[in-house]
């Protein structure tokens, strides 16, 4: 007599699921890993050419202003006195300083600043009327001095202008990865030495 046995192939065994179920968690998470560091490393990109497109800029306003002052009235490590003791004369002993205070053809004064002890942490400019940050408000800057050169009281002065520009950490420092330095040299074209 001849048994015929019948088996079910229909289906799979718990040990097949479990494996095939490993494997694919195992590759997604290769691949969540994958997009959270390529998303990672685009938010930086788009970090630092939004610190690169201000720091231009902050660095290009301040230049031609400087370039269209007819007179350095000081340059102060702080906010500059209302009614100083000492008058400004020129730039023979190379003051530095986070503030540069101008004046402009029109006779008014331009106040330059870059203090990164203020807590705003901005870069900006000010006269009479009207305070303008020249940096987004999201970003913060570091390191920063301003500083004049003269070779006599006749010569045309040069301003170097340095700061570290970067995303604002949350305490007020520069995010890691985020920063730049940015650094220029600027003669003022239309000294008075008076």
């Amino acid at each position: 007599m001849n048994k015929i046995f019948y088996t079910n192939d229909k289906g799979f065994t718990l040990i097949e699921l479990l494996v095939v179920s490993g494997i694919l968690v195992a590759i997604s998470g290769i691949i969540g890993g994958i997009l959270y560091s390529t998303l990672r490393g685009s938010d930086v990109t788009r970090t630092k050419t939004v610190v690169s497109q201000n720091g231009n800029y902050a660095m290009t306003s301040m230049s031609e202003i400087i370039k269209r002052s007819k007179a350095i009235l000081g340059v102060y490590p702080g906010p500059p006195p209302t009614t100083p003791e000492d008058p400004f004369v020129d730039c023979t002993g190379s003051p530095e300083g986070t503030h540069l205070s101008l004046l402009m053809p029109d006779n008014k004064e331009v106040l330059l600043t870059c203090d990164a002890q203020d807590p705003a942490h901005t870069i900006a400019s000010s006269s009479a009327e009207n305070t303008y940050n020249l940096t987004d408000e999201s970003l913060v800057t570091n390191a920063c001095s301003i500083k004049c050169f003269q070779s006599s009281p006749f010569s045309t002065p040069r301003i170097e202008l340095k700061f570290e520009l970067g995303k604002d950490d949350g305490s007020g420092n520069i995010q890691t990865n985020t920063g730049e330095l940015f650094q220029t040299q600027i003669n003022v074209r239309n000294y008075n030495n008076q």
